[in-house]
């Protein structure tokens, strides 16, 4: 991760960097996400490689969470979208999947619960099919929360059970001290308090 700049195999090291970011974002350390965010951004660029296109696109979406985290609802939706169209421009369904996340926590953020949800639904259907258990309970929380809105007229309780049930298992799997660390996260603290 320490590698600096482009050189003719860049993929182990950006990809580090964007793992870096995704795991500060669900820490909640959104000062070294800004901090780390754009010198990574910049180097996904100055590649031609494969991996512009695949850096970029997890990038836009972590910038998507990031704005979404400070509460600047327009740069999250346009990352989202930027994000989306990245993933989908090159069939990445797993970055599809986050941004279409994010969209629809901006959405439901912005008093659009039934945009949300729509947007949620393909994401709950695609992290299903990767069988990404992070992906599945994120896009179950974000969806139960856009149902929550009243203006939907769908039940939250069933995807924030599911979600909450993810969760549970995934700290099932780990040791100890890191089911633990897992379980004290923002994100993840959240779902399984809002679900009882």
């Amino acid at each position: 991760m320490d590698r600096l700049g482009p050189s003719d195999f860049n993929m182990p090291w950006m990809n580090a960097r964007a793992d870096l970011i995704g795991a500060h974002l669900l820490g909640g350390a959104l000062g070294l996400v800004e901090r780390e965010w754009p010198s990574a951004w910049d180097d996904a660029l100055a590649v031609s490689a494969w991996e512009h296109w695949l850096i970029t696109g997890r990038l836009a979406a972590y910038r998507a969470e990031w704005e979404l985290e400070a509460g600047q609802l327009d740069d999250a939706l346009t990352w989202a979208r930027r994000a989306i169209d990245t993933a989908r421009g090159v069939h990445r369904r797993k970055y599809e999947a986050i941004a279409l996340t994010v969209l629809g926590r901006a959405l439901t953020a912005r008093g659009q619960g039934e945009a949300a949800a729509t947007e949620l639904r393909t994401a709950v259907e695609i992290a299903d099919a990767l069988g990404s258990p992070l992906l599945r309970w994120q896009a179950r929380a974000a969806l139960a929360k856009a149902l929550s809105t009243g203006s939907t007229g769908a039940d939250p309780e069933t995807p924030l059970r599911e979600a909450a049930t993810i969760v549970r298992e995934i700290a099932g799997s780990l040791a100890p001290e890191r089911g633990s660390a897992y379980l004290a996260a923002p994100q993840v603290a959240e779902v399984l308090e809002a679900a009882g």
